[in-house]
């Protein structure tokens, strides 16, 4: 019995996690909660969706997970969509400054490739108030500006994702 609670209330903490959070976008918990405010809303999302192995969710399409939740399927893309979603704020905060872990970090899952990374700073730091142009910016739409942004540029537009 003491062994179960503790995977109950382990559960619960990871599941409260803002990793986790994030992540709700998706999944039969966010299905269920969809239409709520609030971190409540939030957070039983996030419970209901890891208590219903949201992996099975992103596997197979089911109740709002698109091939680019699946880090399996969908490699590159998904990978980039996940950092995204879980690191945006930082994200943000790092091209906003031209430089940072979360910047370096994210140019790696992109491909950007080493003789590109300064002209992807720039670009970035260049075109922030684009990138993130409101606060309830959802990840799909950031990632969908810089695509459109590194669509135009001559240097970047090999990086856009397909």
């Amino acid at each position: 019995m003491k062994k179960f609670l503790t995977l109950i209330a382990l559960g619960v903490v990871l599941a409260l996690t803002p990793a986790s959070l994030a992540q709700a976008a998706c999944g039969i918990g966010s299905t269920i909660w969809e239409g709520k405010d609030g971190t409540g809303a939030k957070v039983l999302a996030s419970v209901t969706n890891f208590w219903t192995l949201k992996g099975i969710s992103t596997t197979f399409g089911l109740a709002g997970c698109t091939d680019a939740d699946n880090l399996l399927t969908n490699a590159p893309a998904a990978r980039v969509h996940h950092f995204a979603s879980n690191n945006l704020d930082r994200l943000v905060r790092d091209m906003a400054r031209g430089r940072g872990e979360h910047l370096d970090d994210f140019a790696t899952l992109m491909r950007v490739r080493a003789e590109h990374r300064l002209v992807f700073q720039a670009f970035t730091k260049r075109n922030i108030a684009t990138l993130y142009s409101h606060d309830d910016m959802t990840v799909d739409e950031f990632l969908a500006t810089l695509d459109r942004l590194m669509a135009d540029d001559d240097k970047l537009s090999d990086y856009v994702r397909s």
